[in-house]
């Protein structure tokens, strides 16, 4: 497996380009709504609130999910919208988004002492560590 290097962001809605925005919104929609042919709104309200993790290669955003604090989105600080390029898959982006995606956490609300990791990503996209502690 070759892995590539990945430069990671994560913003609060303000802090979004509208570049950015935009390819998230597009990542999400080629992969949730054509690819996994999942019908539902996903530019939601939610996305106000939360902060974007993004994993940038050659200037594209390639890989990215939403994390929220307790009470933001569900009673415990949670995380979705997990997705990586599907030219990308099958290098390891989604074990380091992952990572990223709990150690952002951690490192956004480090006084919280939270057992109870929410996600509206599928469970097979956890890392093989300690979620949040």
């Amino acid at each position: 497996m070759t892995q590539i290097k990945i430069l990671w962001k994560n913003k609060n809605w303000e802090q979004l380009t509208t570049n950015e925005t935009h390819e998230i919104f597009a990542l999400r929609s080629r992969v949730f709504v054509v690819e996994q042919n999942c019908v539902y709104q996903d530019i939601d309200d939610k996305d106000l609130k939360a902060v974007h993790v993004c994993g940038v290669y050659k200037n594209n955003i390639i890989a990215y999910s939403r994390l929220f604090n307790e009470g933001d989105y569900f009673k415990e600080a949670s995380f979705g919208r997990a997705v990586v390029e599907k030219k990308y898959r099958g290098k390891g982006l989604g074990d380091q988004l992952m990572k990223e995606t709990l150690a952002v956490m951690k490192s956004n609300w480090p006084n919280k002492k939270n057992k109870n990791l929410c996600s509206s990503a599928p469970f097979r996209l956890l890392p093989k560590t300690r979620l949040y502690a």
